[in-house]
């Protein structure tokens, strides 16, 4: 029997690189962990959240910023920067 075989199963950090996606990045953000992720204070991101600038959850009582909108919003930021 081959003992350098690999395992079957792979660990869960394995399955999360295989497909992309990092697990120390969460992919929800509490608000302060969004406002803290932009640069901004409270006051200034629920603003901004209630101008549809992110898209959110909500998953029980708290409400949930998805990373991707961040990002996006960030790069709406950045080309509108190098346009003007």
């Amino acid at each position: 029997m081959n003992t350098k075989t690999k395992p079957l199963l792979l660990s869960l950090n394995e399955a999360a690189h295989a497909i992309g996606v990092c697990r120390a990045t969460p992919l929800l953000l509490s608000l302060n962990e969004a406002a803290h992720a932009i640069g901004v204070c409270r006051a200034t991101f629920y603003k901004l959240l209630d101008q549809g600038c992110f898209e959110s959850v909500k998953i029980g009582t708290r409400r949930l910023i998805v990373q991707e909108s961040l990002i996006a919003y960030v790069e709406s930021l950045k080309s509108t920067t190098e346009e003007g």
